[in-house]
């Protein structure tokens, strides 16, 4: 999603914020899965809309704080999100001295667009209680990291 650039670069939130009905039309349904209907292959909307399929792939998403992520993104407009984001990016901005607590993947890629985006600038410091940062995924990704 571009999450942690959107909250160091100004104006780039445009390019994560995605409109999803403009993108995927009448293809995209706005709602909660009350139920998977296999003998029909369809699922029933929150709303109680029916909506069919031929394949159905199951991705419930993950759950983490902003900005990261919206924290509730089903209650939050464009608007609303832009401004969330703009916020985070204006304390960066006036920010000389900045610590970010936690080295799993959000805090290390959050450290490396403020350290990159405003290289030799602003003092960026990383504070995790671990020998090894990002320490989900494969080995050797936090190799390399």
């Amino acid at each position: 999603m571009g999450a942690m650039r959107a909250a160091v670069e100004p104006g780039f939130v445009i390019k994560t914020l995605i409109p999803y009905n403009k993108t995927f039309g009448d293809n995209f349904k706005r709602g909660m899965v009350t139920s998977i209907n296999p003998a029909s292959n369809s699922v029933t909307l929150d709303n109680g809309e029916t909506v069919p399929f031929t394949h159905l792939y199951i991705a419930t998403g993950s759950k983490g704080p902003f900005p990261g992520k919206l924290t509730n993104p089903m209650s939050v407009s464009m608007e609303e999100g832009k401004s969330l984001y703009n916020g985070i990016v204006e304390q960066v901005e006036k920010a000389d001295n900045i610590v970010l607590v936690g080295g799993g993947p959000v805090g290390v890629e959050l450290a490396g667009e403020i350290a990159t985006d405003y290289a030799g600038k602003k003092k960026v410091t990383l504070v995790h209680p671990h020998e090894k940062i990002a320490e989900i995924g494969r080995a050797s990704c936090r190799e390399r990291v």
